[in-house]
């Protein structure tokens, strides 16, 4: 081994491309990632709004899970907000059970209603049917929908999701942020199935903070109930089974009358189980219906993660160019490839503790890098299945 400085021109060409995409991937991909953790941070500090609130329709979605009802029921009637709200749950189907949970609630919570979807409705989404019942029959200015699996943060968090609202009347949209909460005893497979979903939540939550809201948490979403007539509701989307919200808030919501809620008292952990099986089914909608909307945001953080490999490749291959006895090369190389993956790994860090997902540092370049490839391989299965046709 030896140290010689004097490095053949493909190699200082190579060593400059791999600077120059491992500072690509710093400015275009860690950026975006630091900018969401400092968002939510930033809600977190944000000062309560004085004004007037408007009245809210809150819209549970009910999929025949009456357990999840009773406990988490009580705690959205329990909330702490300074205008009128009624809760609206929506029964998938006609289930005893689910109709049984809600009575045993409502004993002590009379502003809940039951609205279902019927047995009959085969060709239908049961969701996009059951939310449009919920709104017709909803009250209130504005609604919120969540889903009966859902637990919501805090006493605070339909203040907090409607604040944007009744802060600025030409707010008419805001996303809230949830995610689906790890079980007990994850292991590698699933904490990497959270990092992917968080990593889907950076991307469209710095479109939105772009610009270009595209996408929401399907069970933390507040909009103007007017809105849903506006827009015929789910009229865009009628011949699918998934993707009710991303269609639909794609028709509505725009830069100028949007308004992102990241503060961890206003988020909503989901519970899925079989945690794998579900999420697998949701990464897998959000990529069939994501082929019709803004896709710049997705595409900056998809580059980030290519870019990751480009740099690591253009640093090994310019060490291989210098010889490979060159010690002062390998170091080079070395040094480059390690301080990408450092600051990958701190980007990450910052940004999923903000998210509340948890993590391994020291698997998060190499969870980031390989990203893509897992991407593309639920790009294939949502183009190759039918299940989000309604006539499956």
């Amino acid at each position: 081994m030896n140290f010689d400085f004097d490095f053949p021109a493909i190699s200082i060409c190579l060593f400059s491309a791999s600077f120059l995409a491992a500072l690509y991937v710093v400015l275009a991909y860690c950026l975006r990632i630091l900018a969401v953790g400092k968002k939510q941070r930033t809600a977190d500090n944000a000062e309560e709004a004085v004004c007037a609130y408007p009245s809210v329709s809150i819209i549970v979605y009910a999929g025949s899970d009456p357990d999840s009802l009773v406990l988490n029921l009580p705690a959205i009637m329990e909330q702490d907000y300074p205008g009128a709200f009624e809760a609206i749950v929506v029964n998938e189907g006609m289930s005893a059970e689910v109709n049984m949970a809600v009575a045993q609630v409502k004993a002590r919570y009379p502003d809940i209603y039951l609205t279902f979807t019927p047995d009959e409705a085969r060709n239908l989404s049961r969701r996009k049917l059951g939310l449009t019942l919920g709104i017709k029959a909803a009250k209130g200015k504005v609604v919120v929908i969540t889903d009966a699996r859902a637990e919501v943060a805090s006493a605070s968090w339909l203040r907090l999701i409607v604040e944007p609202i009744a802060r600025n009347p030409e707010t008419e949209v805001v996303l809230g942020y949830g995610y689906p909460r790890l079980p007990e005893g994850a292991g590698l497979a699933e904490m990497t199935r959270a990092f992917d979903m968080a990593a889907d939540a950076v991307a469209w939550i710095s479109g939105a903070m772009g610009g270009h809201p595209y996408r929401g948490c399907a069970y933390n979403l507040a909009y103007r109930r007017r809105l849903f007539f506006e827009a015929k509701g789910f009229a865009g989307s009628i011949n699918m089974k998934d993707g009710d919200d991303d269609a639909f808030l794609s028709a509505i919501a725009r830069k100028d009358n949007t308004a992102l809620q990241l503060s961890a008292d206003a988020m909503a952990a989901l519970v899925c189980e079989p945690y794998m099986r579900l999420t697998a089914d949701d990464r897998r909608s959000h990529a069939f219906t994501g082929r019709r909307l803004y896709k710049g945001s997705r595409r900056a953080m998809a580059s980030g993660e290519w870019g990751i490999w480009l740099s690591w490749l253009l640093a090994a291959s310019a060490a291989l160019t210098a010889g490979c006895d060159n010690a002062l090369a390998w170091i080079l190389a070395g040094f480059l490839m390690i301080a990408v993956a450092v600051v990958v790994a701190a980007s990450w860090r910052s940004a999923l503790r903000a998210l509340r997902v948890p993590s391994v540092i020291m698997t998060l370049p190499f969870v980031a890098a390989l990203r893509p490839i897992r991407n593309i391989i639920v790009g294939i299965a949502s183009r190759t299945s039918h299940r989000h046709y309604i006539w499956q």
